[in-house]
């Protein structure tokens, strides 16, 4: 019982941290919990979510499928994975992995990244069903952007206004530049450029 409330302490700490972005306290804080020995599938998935924020895909990669080998069908370290193999520009490969996160039991949420994957994969018929049936105007603004963004791009809406971008536009130029190295940052990086060119133009 001790141990169990120690890891919740834990994991609940290096959570906080990692919402507050700050991804090196995080990492520092389950390094050294996992130190001891008592890696679970939990905290191993965030530790992953946070080597990926700090660009090391690589590490996040090797964290998250320890996480998979002690339980493959947990849809957290599924969504993790999807994600990074996304950002590695693994369209395919990731649009099969969030599949089996959502399969599994993920929020509905990761439908948005199965949709972005999807077009980045040029699956544009896929994307355009799942981006129009999740597109929620109260959802989440960098979200928001980038679902209107990504059918305007396919042809199905119009482009975002001035105020999707201005309260969506932050989290996509971090990205970019936090990527920029990946197939799937320097995809980004012309996004935001268009993104950025549609408010100029009007």
């Amino acid at each position: 019982m001790w141990g169990n409330r120690t890891m919740v302490t834990v994991y609940t700490q290096a959570q906080r941290r990692y919402l507050a972005e700050d991804f090196i306290g995080a990492r520092d804080i389950l390094e050294a919990f996992h130190s001891t020995g008592k890696p679970n599938v939990n905290s191993l998935t965030l530790l992953a979510n946070t080597y990926r924020q700090l660009g090391n895909l690589d590490k996040s990669e090797e964290i998250v499928k320890k996480a998979l080998a002690l339980r493959p069908f947990d849809h957290f370290p599924l969504y993790s994975f999807g994600r990074t193999l996304l950002i590695r520009g693994l369209y395919a490969q990731a649009i099969e992995t969030l599949r089996q996160a959502l399969q599994a039991g993920a929020p509905s949420i990761v439908e948005f990244d199965l949709g972005e994957a999807l077009y980045r994969n040029a699956d544009f018929d896929a994307s355009v069903e799942i981006l129009e049936r999740i597109r929620d105007p109260q959802q989440e603004s960098f979200r928001l952007l980038m679902t209107d963004y990504l059918l305007y791009r396919m042809g199905r809406s119009d482009a975002p206004n001035a105020v999707e971008v201005a309260g969506g536009m932050a989290y996509w130029r971090e990205l970019a530049i936090r990527f920029q190295t990946t197939p799937y940052g320097q995809l980004l990086v012309n996004d935001v450029a268009f993104m950025q060119s549609l408010v100029e133009a009007k």
